[in-house]
């Protein structure tokens, strides 16, 4: 008997129909003489830290760090039973080979590889490697099957990544809450790693700049000119020294207008040129995330698991892939490709003569693990956001092989008075692969122009500088790869990751940072953890140690050494902590003295430094039930004013924002705008 391992039951079931007629039984099919279980994912994970220690099942700073010398694998329980059908039948006498057909990629290997180990398997082992599972494609897989030894450095890789995530994660996660309590003893737990919180910072930087942004006014200046067969265009007032329309005082717009408006010039110059729109590449899944979580207003985890579930229906090449080309064995099938997609509803937008793109080094060259994503031809009926991302998919892939579109652009420069205005338009001449977005072929506005033309309106337009656009879940995912954090399968899940922790927020796609995620920026802000430019090391070692060009040990090293730094630098901060108070503002009592927050016996308080000197400035870190933060204290010394919080009163929750009085004292100002005679004006908090 051969088994064969695949990562799901999908994927399972169609090995099990290209190889004959299958047998279904509890966790496993039977055809002939072959045995196809599956893995549903991670049967086998990482152990926690109490699996090696007993001291580390606390989180306690002083058991820091933890460094196994060999890391344990154990049983997930959600699953146990499938390992279990899995496991027997990798020890059972019957079988004498086994054949890995999990996912073709660093995840896939990883996970095949630790059951194999888990279960003790001491048998022959060979590698299905496909990108797509379609009949044709697993047959011929299954001729040219791979011994897995092939592929041992791609595994070591994944486990690399594998005891880092663990390494930085564990360690950064426990070590940086010891700290933050050690601030505040309401603090909840802080995760960190090193993918997700450099992320984190790109996520924080953008909102400072957002909230730091302070609007500036300036102007700008339009006209619309009439040429003598009464057509018109318009056009806007260029600084040609500066090449910027912005005018900074309103005086110098106003005075354009007055020398422009009802002139007349022959002054006028029509410039144009063509340009090119090649076809776009082949789909990453990276640009896949990104382009289809923008036009069709969905998340990228969402797109990513739509992009796996079309390829566990056969529906599309293996998606998580790097690459935008593929190779010329692949290219070859193209043509039957598009001949399966003429029914499919394509054939309009096919070309009658496919070319061939074999030599087309846009679409075909070498490739790493997986080429780019295309349709297999395979058909299913879909429906909803599944069958407009397939579309997606579909249309990109037919785009290839259609000619370039051919755009022309003018520009007209129209000068009055020694004041130059430019205007800029683009026609569609030849829509070429765009007709699979339903472009056509578009005249400009105005053909020609007829001098001289006359000023028939000029108007001053008050405009206001914008903040930095906010990221959205696809132009952090641009911004990610850019900077080569994560990789294209792990990134939609940092960001569900992040928003799980409440450390970021989407709103419409729209990526906000939240008080727990800038404070932890703002604690790491000296920290290597929190740069792009240490992760993006990290993943380059990862894919030499792919390459061969560097030992799993070398790298192992110096995630250990990390973390060993790391945790004595946020040690020793924590002591500092415990000894130094930290401070807020200026005293709003007597002036002279500064707010400082202080820590003891795990209860927060806050108070003037000048304490000894008599001034009884005092607020409790929690008040009526509701914790009082960093934050809350430096707006009240600040604006006078806390945020409105809801307290819990003897007669109920009420909510309500402490205030600042003249004498330094503080007391609740309710939502009736009231001042509350529960509390006398002379008592403190």
């Amino acid at each position: 008997m051969i088994l064969i391992l695949a990562e799901k039951p999908s994927v399972a079931k169609a090995i099990a129909n290209a190889l004959g007629k299958a047998e279904q039984n509890e966790g496993y099919l039977k055809v002939d003489s072959y045995i196809i279980t599956w893995a549903v994912g991670h049967l086998v994970s990482l152990a926690k830290p109490e699996s090696y220690h007993h001291e580390w099942k606390s989180w306690n700073i002083d058991h820091l760090p933890m460094i196994p010398e060999r890391l344990k694998l154990v049983v997930n329980k959600r699953t146990s039973k499938q390992f279990r059908i899995v496991k027997d039948w990798i020890t059972s006498s019957e079988v004498e080979k086994i054949i890995f057909a999990t996912d073709a990629g660093p995840e896939g290997e990883l996970i095949a590889r630790w059951i194999y180990f888990k279960s003790n398997g001491r048998k022959l082992v060979e590698r299905l490697w496909i990108s797509s599972i379609t009949r044709e494609a697993i047959l011929d897989g299954m001729k040219h099957l791979k011994p897995a030894s092939e592929f041992d450095l791609l595994f070591q890789s994944a486990a690399a990544r594998a005891r880092a995530d663990w390494l930085v994660g564990l360690n950064a996660t426990r070590v940086i809450t010891a700290v933050m309590r050690s601030k505040d003893a309401s603090a909840t737990n802080y995760t960190a790693g090193r993918v997700q919180t450099p992320t984190l910072c790109k996520i924080v930087e953008r909102e400072r700049k957002i909230t730091d942004f302070k609007p500036e006014i300036y102007y700008e200046v339009t006209a619309v000119f009439k040429d003598e067969k009464d057509s018109i265009y318009s056009g806007k007032w260029i600084d040609l020294s500066k090449k910027t329309s912005k005018i900074n005082q309103r005086e110098r717009a106003e005075q354009i207008v007055q020398e422009t408006k009802g002139k007349k010039t022959r002054n006028v110059k029509v410039s144009q040129e063509q340009a090119k729109v090649p076809p776009p590449t082949f789909l990453s899944l990276s640009a896949l995330l990104q382009q289809a979580s923008k036009k069709f207003n969905v998340s990228v985890s969402k797109v990513q698991d739509i992009a796996q579930s079309l390829y566990d229906k056969g529906l599309i090449t293996y998606p998580r892939t790097a690459d935008h080309l593929v190779t010329p064995d692949v290219a070859a099938l193209f043509p039957e490709i598009l001949s399966r997609l003429k029914d499919q509803g394509y054939a309009e937008m096919i070309p009658k003569k496919v070319p061939s793109l074999i030599n087309n080094p846009r679409y075909v060259g070498p490739v790493s693990d997986h080429h780019a994503i295309i349709p297999t031809g395979k058909q299913k009926k879909l429906q909803g956001i599944e069958l407009q991302v397939f579309d997606y998919i579909c249309r990109v892939f037919i785009a290839a092989h259609l000619p370039d579109g051919i755009d022309t652009k003018r520009e007209v420069v129209t000068t009055v008075e020694g004041h130059t205005f430019i205007s800029h338009e683009t026609s569609i001449r030849t829509p070429g692969w765009r007709i699979v977005w339903g472009y056509h072929k578009e005249k400009f506005h105005l053909e020609s122009i007829k001098l001289p033309v006359t000023v028939a309106a000029v108007d001053i337009l008050e405009q206001t500088t914008k903040p930095p656009s906010r990221y959205t879940e696809a132009s952090i995912m641009k911004e990610m790869e850019r900077n080569s954090i994560g990789t294209p399968a792990t990134r939609a899940g940092i960001l569900e990751k992040l928003i799980k922790q409440k450390y970021i927020e989407s709103e419409d796609l729209k990526l906000f940072a939240k008080e727990k995620g800038i404070e932890l920026i703002d604690y790491l802000q000296d920290s290597d953890l929190i740069k792009v430019e240490l992760t993006a090391r990290w993943e380059e070692r990862l894919e030499q140690i792919r390459n061969g060009k560097l030992a799993v040990s070398d790298f192992n090293r110096e995630m250990d050494s990390f973390v060993l730094s790391f945790v004595e630098a946020n040690r020793h901060q924590m002591n500092e902590t415990k000894h130094k108070a930290k401070i807020l503002g200026e005293c709003p009592r007597c002036k002279q003295g500064k707010v400082i927050k202080v820590s003891r016996d795990d209860k927060v308080f806050y108070g003037c430094s000048r304490y000894r000197d008599g001034c009884r400035f005092f607020i409790s870190g929690e008040i009526a039930g509701q914790v009082i933060k960093e934050e809350d204290v430096k707006q009240l010394l600040k604006k006078g004013k806390m945020k409105k919080k809801k307290f819990q009163f003897n007669s109920g929750k009420k909510t309500a924002a402490l205030v600042l009085q003249q004498d330094g004292t503080t007391t609740f100002d309710f939502q009736s705008g009231l001042l509350s005679k529960l509390f006398s004006n002379k008592r403190s908090w």
